[in-house]
């Protein structure tokens, strides 16, 4: 399946082949990407925040934005939001998500007017405006490289999760949600992580455009495989990160170098 989108300011469209069982990963070197932030990811938080109101959100509490306000800009310092609409009548569905670091431009988002932006854990973001980010990013090339490739990832992922969904099969859409909550939010435990789930399981099965019964199943198979271990209906263990990973069709971009090939290749020393 080949997916094509498009970046403002790129040079040209790029493409992207889902395919399973890609290749195989050494756990030792993916268990090192859960959870970290990059370098320069650090140092632009660490600018940002003098110049930014910071916003602290309670789990289950919305940000307000106003449709109105489009030139303003959301990063997610740590927690996690979820934008969330209306569409039909008394049936919230689950747009896109915000990881740490990640970035939520309102010139973006869709002019609905039951949208909204929800804490789906305790979260810490900062706000400011187009106009004073641009200014530090003319200012600091980290900041720069965050907001640039901070807007294109979410971009990409937004793209991503629509091919997940039209493309891949429900087993493969729910090792993907969980291999990428894994990288973002999880610490590492063992062969895999431990994560605190952002969503409701309800959340989760609307997300990834499956019946709650099926969520469920999948769910139940991945424990019996020894995937996945629930400690409680909002902590999981991913007990094998790397075999979960190989059934993610979009694995690959989540962890790039970290196959096999790479490791013959001695990408990583």
């Amino acid at each position: 399946m080949i997916v094509k989108y498009r970046i403002r300011g790129a040079q040209s469209d790029c493409k992207i082949k889902m395919k399973s069982q890609l290749t195989s990963y050494d756990t030792r070197a993916l268990r090192a990407r859960v959870g970290a932030f990059s370098c320069h990811d650090q140092d632009a938080l660490q600018a940002i925040q003098h110049a930014a109101s910071i916003v602290r959100l309670k789990r289950g509490q919305p940000l307000k934005v106003s449709c109105e306000e489009r030139r303003l800009v959301y990063i997610v310092r740590s927690g996690f939001l979820a934008v969330t609409a209306s569409l039909v009548p008394q049936r919230r569905l689950v747009l896109s998500l915000v990881f740490p670091a990640g970035i939520l431009r309102t010139a973006l988002l869709p002019q609905l007017g039951q949208l909204s932006v929800v804490a789906t854990m305790n979260s810490i973001v900062f706000k400011l405006s187009e106009a004073a980010l641009q200014d530090m990013a003319r200012q600091a090339g980290a900041v720069q490289a965050l907001l640039e490739e901070g807007t294109a990832a979410q971009l990409m992922r937004d793209k991503l999760q629509i091919a997940l969904l039209s493309g891949a099969t429900g087993e493969e859409r729910v090792a993907s949600f969980l291999t990428e909550i894994a990288f973002r939010l999880g610490r590492p435990h063992g062969a895999g992580a431990i994560v605190d789930v952002p969503l409701s399981r309800t959340d989760i099965a609307q997300y990834l455009a499956l019946n709650p019964d099926t969520l469920s199943r999948i769910f139940s198979r991945f424990k019996v495989q020894g995937l996945i271990r629930f400690a409680n209906r909002r902590s999981v263990e991913i007990t094998d990160l790397a075999a979960l990973a190989e059934r993610d069709p979009i694995g690959w971009l989540r962890s790039p170098g970290l196959g096999r090939e790479a490791l013959k290749a001695g990408a990583l020393g």
